[in-house]
């Protein structure tokens, strides 16, 4: 496709729109094609987006809850004003197939609306404090302050979904934050700082700073950004940690998730439809919930031959065909570790039942049966469409095969049985158990424990990682009726 942006897309600097020392171009990872050239800001203008970051603390700690509400409000519905402008670059820049941008620019909009509601969650809260030694009258206020800036490390998968989650939390937080995208897929975050352009905030508060490797790894072990958020692969969030110290890190790396099919589960043929949709959508890359499958022995055959064919209907090709479902990985790179991850399977006695095979950055839907304990594809998350599928004798040997995962994974349980179903919840070690359907989140969660999910309870937890509890203890002589 042609470029679709004819000059460099400027990087943000304090809220300011600045052309870099140098330019990058981000190609289509379906073609190879130019997309668009994104400037990369040079050490002074990094330099400059950090001093700004740390000047605007105070004055982001004291802007009222209700204006950084009505910002993220605001945000929310340019974000669906733009949407198909914005549908089309993340496919640009992205591969993910045209119909399902929409999803990601929706679930972007709907996360600043919750994140509006958690805001007010800063303004604190006062009670008497008997524990004051000679000051039976003491009372105590309590409330959350920003730990600091933010800086937000981002992903070349679901890009914009990242970033605004990373922005979002930060302003409900009342945290100014630095935003560096993948260098790879920088278009979308390079576009949220123009919607975020005229918020009626502190100078300051945001920069989005495309820069490279060596310019991340600055910027998570500068002391002046002390809370680190991150997406990616779990070694990129080791080696984030690794530069960070002893600094807030909250990464978040996708889970190794996994489906549970038990005897019981009278319709199979959905059963089968909803784990192809969840392990191949839309290339691997975002919004894929699902890698591992443990089937019961009773129904293994027809589920296996049934799960097949609906992973073979799954059509690839190029994103912009509206009846292509999987897209491609970031590169042929990326795609050419998915079948190494397949070809080590299969050397260890696995049998491919579906796909199998690539064409460039495109990986074909894949299903693999007796996939053991040991391989890539069974021990940790690899991303691309395929789906590892192991037989169990018994539910209670599903449900311990389904306990080897990071921390974090979601599981999906196949069950009609209320015994059943509340056993898996007790037995699994997962982030979340669905019973019923796969998940319809990847299970994350972040090194330090948050939880890695939308709605307004994914927004508390990530603003809990931004920001300390900060008390002030006002002492009065008995009596005196302070407070």
């Amino acid at each position: 496709m042609d470029t679709i942006m004819p000059e460099p897309r400027a990087c943000w600097i304090a809220g300011t729109p600045e052309q870099g020392e140098t330019t990058a171009t981000v190609t289509h990872p379906y073609d190879g094609s130019p997309v668009a050239d994104a400037a990369v800001p040079g050490d002074q203008q990094v330099e400059r987006a950090v001093q700004a970051a740390s000047a605007a603390v105070a004055a982001m700690r004291s802007t009222p809850a209700r204006t950084r509400s009505a910002v993220l409000v605001t945000l929310a519905a340019r974000l669906r004003d733009r949407e198909e402008e914005i549908t089309e670059l993340l496919t640009a820049e992205c591969g993910t197939p045209i119909t399902r941008t929409p999803a990601e620019v929706a679930q972007a909009a709907a996360f600043c609306e919750a994140a509006a509601e958690t805001a007010p969650c800063g303004t604190g809260r006062a009670h008497h404090h008997a524990a004051v030694q000679d000051h039976p009258a003491a009372w105590v206020t309590i409330r959350p302050a920003p730990r600091g800036p933010v800086l937000g490390i981002g992903s070349s998968g679901a890009p914009l979904w990242v970033a605004v989650r990373q922005a979002a939390s930060a302003l409900a937080a009342g945290a100014p934050i630095v935003l560096k995208p993948a260098q790879r897929a920088p278009l979308s975050a390079l576009l949220l700082g123009e919607l975020l352009a005229d918020a009626e905030l502190p100078t300051g508060w945001f920069s989005v700073l495309p820069a490279g490797h060596e310019t991340t790894r600055a910027l998570a072990a500068d002391p002046r950004l002390p809370v680190v958020l991150s997406s990616g692969a779990g070694s990129t969030g080791d080696r984030i940690a690794s530069a960070a110290g002893r600094k807030r890190v909250a990464h978040e790396s996708g889970g190794l998730g996994t489906a549970i099919v038990l005897s019981d589960w009278p319709d199979l043929h959905r059963a089968a439809e909803r784990v192809a949709a969840a392990g191949t959508a839309p290339g691997g890359v975002s919004s894929r919930t699902t890698q591992r499958v443990i089937v019961e022995e009773p129904v293994a055959d027809e589920f296996v031959g049934l799960l097949s064919e609906a992973v073979r209907q799954r059509r690839t090709g190029s994103p912009y065909d509206d009846a292509v479902d999987v897209g491609p990985l970031p590169d042929e790179e990326s795609a050419a570790g998915v079948t190494d991850a397949i070809a080590e399977a299969t050397s260890a006695g696995a049998r491919v039942r579906a796909g199998g095979t690539r064409d460039g950055a495109v990986v074909e839907p894949t299903v693999l049966t007796d996939v053991g304990a040991g391989v890539a594809l069974w021990d940790r998350p690899v991303t691309g469409p395929v789906l590892a599928v192991r037989v169990a004798g018994t539910a209670d040997e599903a449900y311990a095969l389904a306990c080897h995962t990071p921390d974090g994974s979601a599981a999906g349980v196949f069950t009609r049985d209320t015994r059943r179903a509340l056993h898996a919840c007790e037995r699994i070690d997962a982030g979340s158990v669905i019973i019923g359907d796969v998940s319809p989140f990847s299970g994350e969660r972040c090194a330090d424990g948050t939880a890695g999910e939308a709605g307004v309870e994914g927004v508390r937890a990530m603003v809990d990682t931004l920001l300390a509890e900060r008390r002030t203890v006002f002492l009065a002589e008995a009596g005196t009726g302070v407070g």
